[in-house]
């Protein structure tokens, strides 16, 4: 493992003890007039918040509201929102005011502000950056953003901004002992304390962080070592040389309170894929077509839902990082190392790297697996769905509670109705135990091809082993052919797979996990979702 040098821990120590934090405030008008707008339309709903419909106007208004306080680009930018956003802001609005025709003039109005705010030319937040970058043309600087999407977007506008060496940097590149003579952050401090990366601020890796926010945003969580108070006066606690200030650039604060709006939008999951069934009275058809599964929201707005039961796991892409930092140099990799890690899906946590199918027919181990048992392939797979359809049908024509007792009385010391659901999946491939396989054959009537169809599943469960050690084979290979740098900066990067049927593997960062897990369709289950088939944030 590379481990950082003694020069290297002396230098981190002392730009943390030097560390200078300045916060500046900026103001606009359109947006604040937008903002304005927003909080009247949200006190006018009252009770009418939690309606599906006007939910969802305020996830798309709050959207965008949490992208004009995070991108430094001009409000008018193209790329700023998503090239349908003011499409879906009109059909949503036409929708709402069906069900609520008395709110038509404060929807109006706030559509208006909207418009109004992205037909505007101002950059405040680019305008501080470029001010803060021709003070000190040889500094090395920073730019932290919490909105990695629009990294290549911003990198490209620097170049505009007479910044062409402007380091774009995200919240792991502050884990590393590189430092800088500047960091330039967008956003309010507590954004990145309330996902549990306050160490840019408590363990600076600059000798000045400069933090940029509206002035009406309160930033209620500060660091430790640096607390800001009003009309520039400041405080310093701990190290004296560790100095915070307040930069004023614009007028006084206006009404919109930071605790009535939530600048990070939600992600409402339960309004994500097909639920329509779930409040269905008949537990065996929601068992049956329903997992209970974990959602992950990913770089690109995309979702995808991954089965949450305890056996249950997820591929990442994990790379080594500089001072023994991360699962992977817990493991001994080296500093940009990729290794692939298969952990259960309750591990995953934000700013994992999860590997998903992205292209190509059905999953790619059958596939493979069938390859590797050649000839042998439809036989077994044929004696597979013979004995799954017989319990299937089994399942069917007992009573759920008999078919239990059965299988009990048979010798199955774990059958319940989950684990018969998990026996009858096409996708699994016999009891772990030959006692509990037996009883299955003996409750329909198979005992005397019992060890046949043990062998072949023994048989198909191997080819599947293979296959797995073969895809990691084959990603390996095409990960040498790609640049590491590019998924830690872009959040994303798909690996072709082509020596297997055309299909392709894509690595997604993830972004939020849902607190709770909830049920989704089957078919949904590992199925990465475009943001025009969900309901996820901008």
């Amino acid at each position: 493992m590379k481990t950082a040098t003694i020069r290297q821990v002396s230098e981190v120590y002392q730009v943390g003890s030097e560390c200078q934090t300045t916060v500046h405030t900026i103001a606009d008008k359109s947006l604040k007039c937008f903002e304005d707008s927003l909080a009247g339309f949200r006190r006018s709903l009252r009770d009418n918040r939690d309606d599906p419909t006007s939910s969802e106007l305020l996830r798309l208004m709050n959207g965008a509201r949490f992208r004009f306080h995070a991108v430094p680009l001009p409000f008018c930018h193209p790329q700023l929102l998503r090239p349908d956003f003011m499409a879906r802001v009109s059909r949503t609005v036409a929708e709402f005011l069906r069900g609520f025709p008395q709110h038509r003039e404060h929807a109006e109005q706030l559509v208006s502000a909207l418009s109004a705010t992205l037909a505007s030319e101002a950059d405040p937040i680019a305008d501080v950056i470029q001010q803060l970058g021709s003070e000190v043309p040889d500094y090395r600087c920073g730019l932290l953003l919490k909105e990695p999407a629009i990294v290549t977007i911003v990198a490209e506008a620097a170049v505009g901004w007479g910044m062409p060496d402007l380091e774009i940097l995200m919240t792991s590149d502050l884990r590393s002992a590189e430092c800088y003579d500047r960091i330039v952050v967008v956003g309010p401090m507590r954004w990145w304390y309330r996902q549990r990366e306050g160490h840019i601020f408590d363990a600076p890796r600059a000798y000045e962080v400069h933090i940029v926010r509206y002035e009406w945003t309160s930033d209620k969580r500060l660091s430790a070592r640096a607390f800001v108070l009003g009309s520039g006066v400041a405080d310093v606690t701990g190290d004296s040389s560790r100095e915070a200030y307040e930069r004023q650039t614009s007028v006084a604060p206006g009404d919109v309170s930071d605790g009535d709006m939530e600048l990070q939008p939600r992600t409402f999951w339960d309004r994500i894929g097909d639920s329509a069934e779930l409040t269905q009275s008949d537990g065996r058809c929601v068992s049956e077509e329903y997992a209970s599964a974990r959602g992950f929201l990913l770089q690109g707005g995309v979702v995808v839902f991954l089965e949450a039961e305890a056996t249950s796991s997820a591929l990442l892409i994990e790379m080594g990082k500089e001072a023994g930092l991360g699962r992977a140099a817990s493991r001994g990799a080296e500093v940009g190392q990729l290794t692939l890690e298969r952990v259960s899906t309750l591990e995953v946590e934000p700013g994992d790297f999860l590997l998903l199918r992205t292209e190509g027919g059905g999953d790619l181990i059958p596939l493979l697996a069938d390859r590797v048992m050649g000839a042998r392939a439809a036989a077994a797979r044929e004696k597979q769905r013979t004995w799954k359809r017989a319990l299937c049908l089994a399942y069917v024509d007992l009573a759920l509670g008999q078919l239990v007792f059965d299988l009990r009385q048979a010798g199955s010391g774990i059958a319940s109705e989950p684990n018969i659901l998990n026996w009858m999946r096409p996708d699994t491939i016999r009891p772990k135990n030959r006692a509990d396989f037996d009883a299955i054959m003996r409750v329909l009537g198979l005992s005397d091809r019992a060890d046949e169809f043990w062998q072949t599943a023994g048989f198909v469960g191997r080819a599947h082993q293979k296959a797995g050690q073969q895809i990691r084979r084959m990603l390996l290979e095409r990960v040498k052919e790609s640049s590491l740098g590019d998924l830690e900066r872009e959040g994303t990067l798909q690996f072709e797979l082509s020596d297997a049927d055309g299909g392709s593997m894509t690595a997604f960062r993830v972004l939020e996990v849902a607190l709770a897990n909830r049920l989704v369709r089957r078919t949904e289950l590992g199925r990465v979702m475009l943001p025009s088939d969900t309901e996820t944030d901008e």
